[in-house]
């Protein structure tokens, strides 16, 4: 069985129910053999409201990738961009229509920081 897969069984445990004890070392031992790891974050976790991407969030964000890498690849995925540029622009609400959000996204892009 893959890691991937080895991943999601081990996040579902029988009947549905909380994780366990048991079901959290069955995961930390199926995340010792992940070789790619894609970190999904929302804005709300990198952007303070009102205010745009808040530099101390995305700091305590990298230092816990940077204490997870261990030899792994580590992809970050973010929506912060349009919450961005919503406090960029200073909008008084987040866009709703597409070509807002792709506006506002497009300005809050260039303040995020892109890995290599």
């Amino acid at each position: 069985m893959d890691a991937s897969r080895e991943l999601s069984r081990a996040r579902q445990p029988e009947g549905g129910g909380a994780h366990e004890v048991s079901g959290d070392r069955e995961l930390r031992r199926a995340l010792r053999k992940v070789r790619r790891l894609v970190v999904k974050v929302g804005s709300s976790l990198i952007a303070a409201p009102g205010v745009g991407a808040d530099p101390d969030r995305i700091d305590a964000l990298a230092a816990e990738i940077a204490r997870v890498r261990k030899g792994r690849e580590v992809v970050l995925v973010t929506s912060g961009a349009i919450a961005t540029g919503v406090a960029r622009l200073a909008l008084a609400e987040r866009p709703r229509s597409i070509p807002e959000k792709q506006a506002a996204a497009a300005v809050g892009q260039s303040a995020l920081p892109v890995g290599a």
